[in-house]
């Protein structure tokens, strides 16, 4: 995450090794501070959760396998936004919905070979799969491919 996120937020998620992007600051209490980008993706074949904002986003967005995006039902005022991402990934499905708000997963189109999968057969982190269970799909949001 970058480091107005991490100060919005205002405390580490248990459980998590957080990053946060920072060209100013050196350390943050329970994150490690990386100043450049290629410290995030030396390991392409790690998992992380990339959590805003907008401009960490628009830096690793095009490095991202896969994208699960929140998408809320109603307006709320901000001054950051999303970058625009749908010429680079193809939606796959649903994952979650109710009347407030739906999660969606895209694939890059760079990687959709490996991504071809049925939504009932996406796999996740700790071995479950969807098999059309929401409950399953999103176990405390454990880390996905990026």
């Amino acid at each position: 995450m970058g480091r107005k996120t991490y100060q919005t937020v205002g405390k580490v998620f248990p459980g998590r090794k957080i990053f946060v992007l920072s060209r100013s600051i050196v350390t943050l209490p329970g994150a490690e501070v990386r100043s450049e980008i290629g410290d995030f993706v030396e390991n392409r074949h790690s998992r992380y959760w990339v959590c805003g904002g907008s401009e960490t986003y628009r830096l690793l967005l095009p490095r991202c396998r896969y994208l699960y995006l929140l998408r809320l039902f109603h307006n709320i005022p901000g001054d950051a936004f999303f970058p625009a991402f749908e010429q680079d990934f193809r939606l796959d499905g649903l994952i979650h919905l109710t009347e407030e708000f739906q999660i969606e997963r895209w694939s890059h189109l760079e990687y959709q070979k490996f991504s071809m999968l049925p939504v009932e057969e996406w796999p996740f982190e700790d071995g479950a799969f969807l098999k059309n269970d929401p409950a399953q799909a999103l176990p405390e949001f454990a880390p996905q491919s990026c």
